[in-house]
């Protein structure tokens, strides 16, 4: 079968040419680079350059950044949501002493085209003796927020989340700024789950694509959707949540339900959600209400539970 036959190596570089499409930029092939990185400074710094910081600024942020990125002493997670604070709100610094604090915003959240996305290949990592080299790494403004490993239709997507797994386990220093970890393959589509989450919780993007895959491609469509600039900006922004040391990312249909109430909350409009048992009613409503009161401080939230 055409399936079968189809090599990594080809659906990655599909994969690639489906990212540069969608507005990425490709840094290249990183398998004989060395140290790599949570945050490439170099691609940070111009970011925010270009946004018009004091280089004073700049090399506070950079100062306070590194503060907040190492692992020893913290669990991956406490240092992933100290890194996350960091991304969605900006880094308060002062450019010296007696200097008034500022805030530098890390992440335009409002336009994502004045953000840099980017992508590189064989992104080498190395602790000890220890070498691992996921496929694909997803840099927002030189964060390393979304790594994805890609299989051929031949072998199950489990290997590739296990993969996951386990390089977080080896190099946790490099998943500090992990927002979206990937996995996929043409036959099983892609599954998706964020800094340690275990693999039975990662889950299926089944929204259907805007436009039809190629035949056997099934991960073309959810990559695309995922992974479109303004829908990855906003995922991080209002569907992100650390609960009591377990880090948790939206199901497809939270957050398509998230979405649809945003929607007529801002048309000043009510309407119901109906949810089954299980479907995570709990955590949608965190997330909605999160984005309420970010949206209307002044408003009330009434909870009513049997």
């Amino acid at each position: 079968m055409a399936n079968s036959a189809r090599s990594e190596r080809e659906t990655q570089d599909r994969v690639i040419r489906l990212f540069q499409k969608m507005g990425y930029a490709y840094l290249g092939d990183w398998s004989r680079r060395e140290k790599n990185r949570a945050v490439e400074y170099e691609l940070l710094e111009a970011f925010l350059r270009r946004r018009g910081v004091a280089p004073e600024l700049v090399a506070a942020a950079r100062l306070r950044i590194d503060q907040a990125l190492p692992v020893l002493g913290h669990t991956l997670y406490e240092a992933n949501a100290g890194v996350y604070q960091l991304l969605r709100y900006g880094v308060i610094v002062s450019a010296g002493p007696g200097k008034p604090h500022e805030t530098v915003r890390l992440v335009d959240w409002d336009t994502p085209g004045n953000n840099d996305f980017a992508l590189a290949e064989e992104v080498t990592l190395r602790e000890g003796g220890d070498v691992r080299r996921p496929d694909l790494v997803l840099y927002l403004n030189g964060f390393a927020v979304g790594v994805i490993e890609l299989k051929r239709a031949s072998v199950t997507v489990g290997d590739g989340i296990r993969q996951l797994i386990s390089n977080q386990r080896a190099n946790p220093y490099f998943f500090v700024a992990s927002q979206l970890l990937l996995a996929g393959n043409d036959v099983e589509g892609l599954y998706y789950g964020t800094c340690g989450t275990e693999e039975q919780f990662y889950v299926r993007w089944k929204e259907a694509a805007p436009a039809a895959p190629a035949p056997g491609c099934h991960l073309d469509g959810p990559l695309a959707r995922l992974c479109d600039r303004e829908t990855l900006l906003d995922l991080l922004r209002d569907g992100i949540l650390f609960d009591g040391g377990v880090k948790k990312v939206p199901r497809p249909h939270q957050y398509l339900a998230l979405k649809a109430a945003q929607e007529r909350l801002l048309r000043k409009e009510g309407g119901v959600i109906w949810h089954t048992q299980g479907s995570g009613k709990s955590l949608l409503m965190v997330m909605l209400v999160k984005w309420i009161l970010e949206h209307r401080p002044a408003a009330r939230v009434l909870i009513v539970t049997d």
